[in-house]
């Protein structure tokens, strides 16, 4: 088992991977009393103008996602995820052993960034081959590999992204579509059927 999947990443234990919008109960379940909001309460104050909606977080679809605070860009640089305000957004959390976050950073150009130039795309790159932590010259090293210039590209040297783990998988090869205020629209493990519906989610969300 990867490193990464540790305590944080079993936050939500006891809920179903789902694309759809769970019900009040299950998502007032996964939300554990504002769990992910304890592991973001650092970044509740506002910085560079942007405050970060209120708790509880959640990686369901219908909840809203958290700040994940404590990451940097390729340069070093501190980021987080509400440093841009009222943007709709598209997450990839990747690893380099995991095939299909290969498969999700090869098609986000083309399928993303090139087609939809008022969506904001987001890779987190939260390891190597060898499972080790990604860092700057390794986060860099991906953009450069698969075209993502005009991508946030940032590591995680926590791996606070594991939060966003489901029980059954490790989170990476996962995307997330998040709506500008926030709510996740969308969420699903990358497949050829899920980037058919991310296409038709994505194109819904940008409609004037």
């Amino acid at each position: 088992m990867p490193s990464w999947l540790s305590a944080s990443a079993l936050l939500l234990v006891g809920c179903a991977q789902s694309s759809v919008a769970p019900d009040a109960a299950v998502l007032d379940g996964a939300r554990r009393d504002g769990a992910l909001h304890d592991a973001f309460a650092d970044t509740l104050d506002a910085a560079d103008g942007c405050m970060p909606p209120p708790p509880p977080y959640s990686s369901l679809v219908g909840s809203t996602f958290p700040p994940l605070d404590g990451l940097f860009d390729c340069a070093g640089s501190p980021w987080s995820f509400y440093d841009v305000c009222g943007t709709p957004t598209l997450v990839a959390i990747v690893a380099g052993w995991d095939a299909r976050s290969i498969q999700v950073s090869l098609a986000l150009t083309e399928r993303y960034l090139d087609p939809f130039p008022s969506l904001r795309v987001v890779v987190v790159v939260a390891q190597t081959e060898d499972y080790a932590v990604a860092d700057g010259r390794y986060c860099a090293m991906w953009r450069e590999r698969y075209a993502l210039e005009d991508a946030e590209v940032v590591t995680d040297p926590e791996q606070r992204s594991s939060v966003l783990a489901l029980p059954d998988d490790y989170g990476v090869g996962t995307v997330f579509l998040v709506d500008p205020r926030g709510e996740i629209v969308y969420r699903a493990r990358w497949t050829a059927e899920a980037a058919t519906i991310l296409d038709e989610a994505v194109s819904e969300l940008l409609r004037p």
